[in-house]
């Protein structure tokens, strides 16, 4: 099966192709069967097939089907293929994946000085949040990307610190 073919290339007896996997060839078989692979593309680049988006291959978009050349059939800012992955409905814009900012546990989509202090509260014991995990940042990548690793100390609490103050 050849997967976004972008070149093509044929002599007498064979066939290239260029896709996401690599070079892909088929040609003359002494059975005389050539073994043409299916071509299988995502125009819109959202993870999913165009056969899977267009289940019944009529062109057009069917009730239960994704668009193919939108990447995002329900425009809720994930494409069809993030929200297939986490479980959610690519066709229900109220149906989104539940995603979790590293040290953002106020859930307002930056880390800033209110995350550092309801984290120091939620490491002191004084407060829980349903955002808990959000304050587990330490240890970093070596790109300095968050880790985490399942408890929350010190240590997250000076990554939060480093974060707000871009350092």
């Amino acid at each position: 099966m050849l997967h976004n073919p972008v070149a093509v290339s044929a002599a007498y007896r064979h066939t290239c192709a260029l896709d996401d996997t690599g070079v892909v060839c088929w040609g003359y078989e002494p059975d005389g069967n050539p073994n043409v692979p299916a071509l299988d593309f995502d125009k819109d680049l959202d993870g999913l097939q165009d056969a899977v988006e267009d289940a019944n291959s009529n062109g057009s978009v069917d009730t239960g089907e994704t668009d193919p050349l939108n990447p995002d059939s329900d425009d809720d800012g994930f494409t069809d293929g993030e929200e297939i992955i986490a479980g959610t409905d690519p066709l229900d814009p109220f149906s989104t994946p539940d995603l979790v900012v590293p040290g953002d546990v106020t859930g307002d989509g930056i880390v800033n000085v209110a995350d550092v202090l309801v984290c120091t509260r939620i490491f002191m014991g004084l407060v829980s949040s349903a955002n808990e995990a959000a304050c587990d940042v330490a240890p970093l990548d070596a790109g300095g990307v968050p880790l985490g690793d399942g408890q929350l100390n010190a240590g997250d609490l000076s990554v939060l610190q480093r974060m707000v103050l871009g350092n």
